[in-house]
C-alpha cells in the first residue's frame, strides 16, 4: 500500500517541489514573460532568443551577459526592486552595472530573475526602469 500512496503524491505533486538546481553559472538565460510599467505581462513566444550569464571572479551578485553577437553588459542582483532603485540612484563607479537582477521563484526547474535595464534619458539621474523581464537560466547545454 506504501509504494501506492507514494507514487500518487509523486504524480499529484505540484511542479515547484520539482525545482533542480541549475548548479552555479554560467548559464544559458531565455525570456520567459515581457512586463509594462503598468505590470501587464505577456508570454514571450517565438525562435528561441538567448544569452549567457557569467560570474564575474571574485565579485558577489555580479554577472557579466554575453548576448547573441558577443556583446557584453555588466549585471547586479538584488534582493528586491527597492534595494535596487536605491543602489542605481546613489552608485556613481566606473563600473556601473546597466541590467538589475531581481530573484524570483517562477519557473520550476531553474534559476529565474526579473530583469530590469537602468536608464537616465539623458538627464544624468540614473533610474531602474519599470519595463521587466521574466527570465529563466539553466545550465549551458553542452556541444
Amino acid at each position: 500500500m506504501r509504494p501506492i500512496v507514494f507514487l500518487l503524491f509523486l504524480c499529484s505533486a505540484p511542479s515547484a517541489l520539482a525545482r533542480m538546481d541549475p548548479g552555479p553559472p554560467p548559464w544559458f538565460c531565455h525570456p520567459v514573460t515581457v512586463c509594462d510599467s503598468n505590470n501587464l505581462c505577456v508570454s514571450v513566444y517565438g525562435p528561441p532568443m538567448g544569452f549567457n550569464l557569467r560570474a564575474i571572479e571574485n565579485q558577489k551578485n555580479k554577472f557579466v551577459l554575453q548576448g547573441l553577437y558577443g556583446n557584453e553588459q555588466l549585471a547586479a542582483v538584488f534582493s528586491s526592486r527597492e534595494e535596487a532603485r536605491l543602489f542605481v540612484k546613489t552608485d556613481n563607479s566606473a563600473e556601473r552595472a546597466t541590467i538589475i537582477l531581481i530573484p524570483n521563484n517562477k519557473v520550476a526547474d531553474a534559476r529565474s530573475f526579473w530583469a530590469h535595464s537602468t536608464d537616465s534619458h539623458g538627464t544624468g539621474e540614473r533610474f531602474l526602469s519599470p519595463e521587466h523581464l521574466l527570465i529563466a537560466c539553466g545550465s549551458i547545454p553542452k556541444k
